[in-house]
């Protein structure tokens, strides 16, 4: 249950952005069945798509990018234990793997290997 809790924040947020796109969709459906002009219909079905995208995107963006961080700390923390050779704490490796070749520093020169 306690396992993995930036993938499943992640798998959260995606499913909270496709809910509320969905409501946003049936809710414009419901809204324009009450009007009679086909050009109205249309824009209120048009608006109501596009601003629950815009909702949902924002709505889900932070509880996304929060699951994102709790994943590269945790892979950050497993490779300060590797390198140091100090204690492992009880917790799974991450499955981001990154090579050394491709870490830069802010100049974008490659640091070297130690």
């Amino acid at each position: 249950m306690f396992e993995n809790p930036g993938g499943k924040l992640k798998g959260f947020a995606i499913f909270i952005f496709a809910l509320t796109v969905f409501a946003g969709v049936v809710l414009g459906v419901i809204l324009s069945a009450k009007q009679e002009s086909i050009t109205f219909k249309a824009l209120i079905v048009f608006i109501s798509i596009a601003s629950s995208i815009i909702v949902g995107w924002l709505g889900s963006i932070f509880i996304y990018a929060f699951g994102e961080l709790c994943e590269n700390v945790d892979w950050i923390a497993n490779e300060y234990y590797d390198n140091n050779h100090k204690v492992q704490p009880k917790r799974k490796k991450s499955k981001m793997t990154i090579k050394p070749e491709s870490r830069t520093n802010n100049d974008d020169e490659t640091i070297p290997e130690s």
